[in-house]
């Protein structure tokens, strides 16, 4: 296969796409992939020629590879719209800011190698601080005791909530990021639109579906992205990943008990992740019940609401149903997921995916 013209093809589609989401017009310059030495991009403006290095879709996702490329049209709107051949200084960080161009991609030279999806810069003492009490707490969650593990998961969303509380009330300025989770597949199953809902409302971040290219299989593969602090998105990620490890652990167990049905494991799935959900909202209610304050402020991170819409203007929201077709193995689950505790260290030998959180040493 000719990787390099289907990358090109992809490219022009994606630059069309980008004009389309900030509501930006631009004439489509000639886009070209090749090797480029320390350079990740450059932008021609005699030649109007939009170049991308070769390297950068060799060794890298396309979620970077697209900031790359704003990162070039922002050079593009400098001088197409404001009609400067300024570098990096003001008039393309306004650019940046109208194409929805990531922090770390408005550098003059973004190490990627060295990149971290989760925000290059050293955790501050008070990130720190956070989640090694979280790692405690997720520790404590493995205790045989029920009720002394059901407490730590209580108390882990307890703690985030008075962070986020805090950080609100007292108007920290927070760094907002994205975060890209790889499904590696063309759909995703329901259970993992619902455990979706559950990040977004228990744990403080906005997620987004989409379809991301894949250079290597030059094809579309489902993607869900969570947009928040560091803080939060990373929380979310592991929870995302812990129900995805459990819920699988826990259907392979029921299976081998019960007969199978056409739609069994759509439904114990949905029931595991919602009787997980109904204990979280339970949790959250006796939350909110000690510190009434937190529910209304909690709704309110506005700086967020502002990250989301720079970074999707056109956002539309979807409702979907449950999509629940057998109610005794939808309930089975649910009793399962009821059950469920939020813990520390999921286990490789089942092959999670998921990474653990981790404080500085």
């Amino acid at each position: 296969m000719d990787f390099q013209k289907a990358w090109t093809l992809q490219l022009n589609t994606d630059y069309l796409q980008v004009l389309y989401t900030y509501k930006i017009k631009l004439k489509k310059p000639v886009i070209e992939i090749r090797a480029m030495g320390r350079r990740w991009g450059q932008w021609d403006p005699e030649t109007r020629t939009l170049t991308l290095a070769i390297r950068l879709l060799e060794n890298h996702p396309w979620n970077i590879v697209l900031e790359i490329l704003k990162h070039e049209m922002a050079h593009q709107y400098v001088t197409d719209v404001f009609g400067s051949d300024e570098s990096h200084g003001v008039l393309f960080k306004e650019a940046c800011e109208k194409l929805g161009v990531a922090q770390w991609a408005r550098k003059a030279e973004s190490e990627l190698e060295r990149l971290n999806q989760l925000g290059e810069n050293e955790k501050t003492d008070e990130e720190n601080r956070l989640l090694k009490r979280v790692e405690k707490l997720l520790a404590l969650a493995t205790s045989s005791n029920e009720h002394e593990a059901l407490l730590a998961m209580q108390k882990v969303q307890e703690l985030y909530a008075k962070y986020n509380l805090e950080r609100i009330e007292q108007q920290t300025h927070s760094q907002y990021l994205s975060f890209i989770i790889f499904t590696g597949k063309k759909r995703l199953q329901r259970f993992q639109y619902v455990i979706c809902s559950i990040l977004n409302e228990h744990f403080f971040v906005e997620v987004i579906h989409s379809s991301l290219y894949d250079p290597k299989k030059t094809t579309e593969f489902k993607v869900i992205e969570l947009l928040g602090t560091r803080e939060n998105v990373q929380m979310a990620e592991y929870v995302y990943h812990f129900l995805l490890n459990q819920t699988q652990v826990l259907w392979n167990e029921y299976r081998q008990q019960k007969s199978k049905h056409p739609r069994a494991r759509q439904s114990f799935s949905l029931g595991v992740v919602g009787g997980f959900r109904d204990k979280l909202d339970k949790n959250r209610k006796t939350t909110e019940k000690a510190n009434a304050s937190i529910a209304l402020i909690l709704k309110k991170d506005k700086e967020l609401e502002g990250f989301v819409k720079t970074r999707y203007p056109r956002l539309v929201k979807l409702q979907r149903g449950t999509g629940v077709t057998e109610m005794t193995h939808y309930n089975a689950g649910k009793s399962h997921g009821a059950s469920l505790v939020l813990h520390k260290g999921v286990s490789q030998a089942a092959n999670a995916i998921g990474r653990f959180l981790k404080s500085k040493n």
